[in-house]
C-alpha cells in the first residue's frame, strides 16, 4: 500500500532563513535566493499527495491564494490546475467515447461540439459570458430557438460531466438566458 502524504500547507519567505548562532540563539539571515525571484512561496499538498507551489510578491497575496485553495479542498470544489488545462473539445472527444448513444444522438452531440465557439478554451478558463456569446452567435445565424436550446442543453451536458470528473469547479452554463420559443 502506497503511503499518502499529509495534507499540509504554508507560506514561506524565500529570501531569509532562521539559523542558530554560536550561543544557540535564533537569528534571521539572508538565504541563497535573497533578492532573486518572487519572495513568498505558498505551498500545499493536493488530494493526490503531490506538492504544489506558487510564488508571490507579498505575503498577503500568497496567504490569500493559499486560503482559497484550502477552502476549495475542504468544500470539495478543488480542481487540479493541470486537469483544468483540458479544452472543451478534447474533453468532449474523450468523454463521448464512453457514452452509450444511438447514432442519431451521437450525430447531434458531435454537431453541437463542432458548433461551440469555446472549443479551444481551457475548461478552467471557461466563463458564462463565452457561452452567452455562442448563443448570441447562433441567434445571429438565425437558428431556431428550439435548435439553440437543444445545442445549449447538449453543451451543458458535457460541462456537467467535466464538473463531475472534477475538471471544472462549477457549472458555468447554469442560469444562461436562452431565446424565447414562439
Amino acid at each position: 500500500m502506497a503511503q499518502r502524504r499529509n495534507r499540509r500547507s504554508g507560506v514561506e519567505d524565500r529570501w531569509t532563513k532562521t539559523v542558530r548562532d554560536s550561543n544557540r540563539n535564533l537569528q534571521t539571515v539572508p538565504s541563497a535566493t535573497n533578492g532573486k525571484g518572487l519572495r513568498w512561496r505558498a505551498r500545499y499538498v493536493d488530494e493526490d499527495g503531490q506538492e504544489r507551489a506558487k510564488g508571490f510578491r507579498t505575503k498577503a497575496d500568497a496567504q490569500r491564494w493559499l486560503n482559497g485553495v484550502i477552502s476549495a479542498q475542504e468544500t470539495g470544489s478543488y480542481v487540479d490546475p493541470k486537469l483544468g488545462k483540458v479544452t472543451f473539445s478534447s474533453f468532449y472527444k474523450e468523454w463521448s467515447t464512453r457514452q452509450v448513444w444511438v447514432s442519431s444522438t451521437r450525430h447531434v452531440m458531435d454537431q453541437t461540439a463542432r458548433s461551440v465557439t469555446f472549443g479551444d478554451i481551457d475548461l478552467a478558463d471557461l466563463r458564462p459570458s463565452q457561452i452567452e456569446a455562442w448563443i448570441k452567435a447562433m441567434q445571429d445565424a438565425e437558428l431556431e430557438p428550439t435548435t439553440i436550446r437543444t445545442r445549449y442543453t447538449n453543451a451543458r451536458t458535457v460541462i456537467r460531466a467535466a464538473v463531475r470528473d472534477r475538471i471544472m469547479a462549477r457549472d458555468v452554463a447554469s442560469q444562461i438566458k436562452l431565446p424565447r420559443t414562439r
